[in-house]
């Protein structure tokens, strides 16, 4: 009978790469939502997509812990894990927009406006984030108005006020919502420099 021939040194790396991966060699879901390898965080946010809500808690758990990575990449793609989890995560990133940090606040209001449902929790929320002290985060609060589509038309007050905001950039952003939703806007928002 021939076997085949076994090279240990391969064998020993399996082994070692099982170890540290987890017993088995597969990472949890939530590490393998935050991989630098494409094809790995793909899969894991597909995986993430397809679970029932009341089992994506623990990954939501653990990406509003990652959004406050230092390292950009992590806590973006921690946001891409978060939208992933739709409807589960819209409560915890409501509560971020309490957050001192407004890199955190942004974020929040982006994860928001890509989640997109439901409405009547996350417009309330946007629109209180076109009053915040941040001009980015105004600013991201507009543009994730205007990405909620014709649910979106209930911020139009709102962004209407926001064309009078102090900070150009913030003006414009409330400016392309209203046109994004269908509203006729007159002028187009003042520049200064």
């Amino acid at each position: 009978m021939n076997l085949p021939r076994v090279n240990l040194r391969n064998l020993a790396t399996i082994a070692l790469a099982a170890a540290i991966l987890g017993g088995c060699g597969l990472w949890p879901l939530e590490k393998r939502a935050l991989s630098s390898r494409d094809h790995i965080r793909t899969s894991a946010l597909k995986k993430i997509k397809s679970l029932p809500g009341s089992e994506r808690g623990d990954i939501v758990a653990a990406m509003l812990q990652a959004i406050s990575s230092d390292d950009l990449r992590v806590s973006n793609r921690a946001a891409e894990a978060l939208v992933a989890c739709g409807t589960a995560a819209v409560d915890p990133v409501i509560n971020e927009l309490e957050s001192e940090d407004p890199y955190l606040r942004t974020l929040a209001v982006t994860i928001l406006g890509d989640i997109g449902a439901p409405v009547a929790k996350i417009g309330p929320a946007l629109v209180g984030g076109l009053n915040d002290a941040h001009p980015l985060v105004r600013e991201e609060a507009a543009h994730a108005l205007s990405r909620l589509g014709p649910d979106g038309v209930g911020a139009v007050p709102a962004l209407t006020m926001t064309l009078n905001d102090a900070d150009p950039d913030v003006r414009e952003a409330a400016h392309i919502a209203l046109k994004r939703l269908g509203v006729v806007v007159s002028t187009a928002p003042a520049k200064t420099s």
